[in-house]
């Protein structure tokens, strides 16, 4: 399977690979490099749901890591690593790869973590955008969640009472990483869409 990582393992043609001996032999040896508590989510990026026994039921869809082809895994609009005993966010994040931390990242209704693992996730979703429909912070939030948007997404992004409005450039000065838009910024359809998404109550 070459090079031991997960950087470019999530194609058809290694999961296939991985069935064989010499594949299985390999795999073993990446998933061995993780906590235990990290290994089932590894292996789900690896090899998909069906063949790392995770229930795909479980996993949230809509918040969560997810593989991007070749460019490896993303969480939003940012390459998201997992290695060893540490998760990193794009160029500049880093957090403890907790068993916490993981069942936030991963699952629809994580249950057992810490405040340190919460904090840590919270800012993992700010930096990313993934709570952005699109990923593009001049977008509407991404309310279909369901209990993951209930129960965590909806505190870091609170719903705007009657009367207020947050504009697209409030939202960029309070908690937006400016470069994670570069290159969108100047794209006319993008500010279009977004000021299609502010709406003010009276």
């Amino acid at each position: 399977m070459g090079e031991k990582n997960i950087a470019d393992l999530e194609t058809t043609a290694i999961r296939e690979q991985a069935k064989t001996p010499q594949g299985q032999k390999d795999m073993q040896e990446i998933l061995s490099q993780f906590p235990l508590h990290a290994q089932k989510y590894i292996a789900y990026l690896t090899l998909g749901a069906a063949d790392s026994g995770i229930d795909e039921n479980t996993l949230d869809a809509h918040y969560g890591p997810r593989v991007a082809g070749t460019s490896g895994v993303n969480l939003g609009s940012k390459n998201i690593k997992f290695e060893g005993n540490y998760v990193y966010l794009g160029d500049n994040l880093k957090a403890r790869g907790t068993k916490g931390f993981y069942d936030l990242l991963f699952l629809k209704d994580p249950k057992n973590y810490t405040q340190s693992d919460l904090a840590n996730y919270e800012e993992f979703i700010r930096k990313s955008n993934v709570a952005y429909s699109g990923y593009s912070p001049f977008r509407q939030i991404n309310r279909y969640g369901g209990s993951k948007y209930a129960k965590f997404i909806k505190n870091i992004y609170p719903p705007k009472g009657k009367g207020e409005v947050e504009l697209p450039a409030v939202q960029l000065a309070r908690d937006f990483d400016i470069n994670s838009v570069v290159g969108q910024i100047y794209d006319p359809n993008v500010l279009v869409n977004g000021l299609k998404g502010v709406s003010i109550v009276l």
